[in-house]
């Protein structure tokens, strides 16, 4: 500060002279300032850490699915051929019988038409040159041939059985609600979990009591004890709610948690479509007796064990 200033603005401050204050006490502070700025960069480098992180795995998972079509693409029409030199192959057969069969129709009628051209250039040759008793045996031939002719009953001529390919329309196909390579849309994912205690569990469906909400549908945790098999069930919720139908489909993990070793903790994932008041249990049913077994790790003292859920939803339409 100026003279001025101490003497107009800062004359009730306490004021030293730049010369002796003492340089420790001014590195303190600027000590102090820089650690406060080193907190900060450390809080912005962890976040553009997770920023980046999260870019590549954009990247990395756009790369991946577009592998994934690539390769759903090439089975497509690889089984498109397949199925093409399979169907080509059957019109050939088709085609190749009902040949055969008209060919044999055709080589009966060439032998005939052969015999009454044999016959009737004979009788002319007999007619110019042959003696009475070769033109009597002539006519007889050729009476007993026209005879056996009259008898003779000659196919009908029908349409022929032709072999006919109907395609499909391809664009109604790959176009339609359910594409014939998969679908395209993004992923919303939730986790949620709720803890039972093993004195309330009955035999009985028990829902858990609070919801988690997913792409704006109401999902909850089920489960029951089969008392006889000693088998606990578990099962995954959407419940009904009041503001119109709507499913979803989407990759369902259910978790049994074990508290000493997330290792030994339980897993069931599968892909299935949810309306209100539909439910998916775990596919087979878990040992009761382990379950609560304190040993095991799935309870604690208290008796309580935690199941955790997590919804991850295809949204097709952006």
């Amino acid at each position: 500060m100026c003279a001025e200033c101490i003497s107009s603005d800062h004359y009730a401050h306490d004021v030293h002279k730049v010369k002796d204050v003492p340089t420790e006490a001014i590195l303190k502070e600027l000590q102090k300032s820089t650690n406060n700025l080193k907190c900060q960069l450390r809080k912005f480098e962890t976040y553009l850490g997770c920023v980046k992180g999260i870019i590549k795995e954009i990247k990395t998972s756009a790369e991946s699915y577009c592998n994934e079509v690539d390769q759903k693409v090439h089975n497509i029409c690889e089984a498109a051929v397949k199925i093409g030199k399979e169907m080509k192959a059957d019109i050939q057969k088709k085609c190749q019988d009902e040949e055969k069969r008209w060919t044999t129709l055709m080589d009966e009628a060439k032998i005939m038409l052969l015999q009454l051209e044999t016959q009737i250039k004979y009788a002319s040759t007999v007619s110019n040159e042959g003696c009475t008793i070769d033109i009597v045996n002539a006519t007889k031939v050729a009476d007993f041939q026209k005879l056996e002719n009259d008898r003779r009953v000659l196919p009908a001529i029908t349409n022929p059985r032709l072999v006919e390919f109907r395609s499909n329309d391809i664009d109604s196909l790959i176009f339609s609600d359910i594409c014939l390579l998969g679908e395209v849309g993004y992923v919303e994912e939730e986790m949620f979990e709720h803890s039972f205690n093993i004195n309330n569990v009955g035999c009985y469906w028990q829902n858990s009591p609070s919801e988690t909400i997913c792409t704006q549908l109401p999902f909850s945790i089920g489960l029951k004890v089969h008392k006889p098999s000693s088998s606990m069930y578990l099962s995954i919720i959407l419940n009904r709610f009041e503001f119109g139908t709507k499913s979803c489909r989407g990759l369902f993990t259910l978790k049994l948690l074990n508290k000493k070793n997330d290792d030994k903790s339980l897993y069931n994932q599968f892909y299935d479509t949810f309306s209100p008041g539909h439910w998916r249990e775990w596919d087979d049913g878990l040992s009761w007796s382990k379950i609560i077994d304190l040993e095991n790790g799935f309870v604690n003292e208290d008796g309580i064990f935690t199941v955790q859920a997590k919804c991850s939803l295809m949204l097709s339409k952006f």
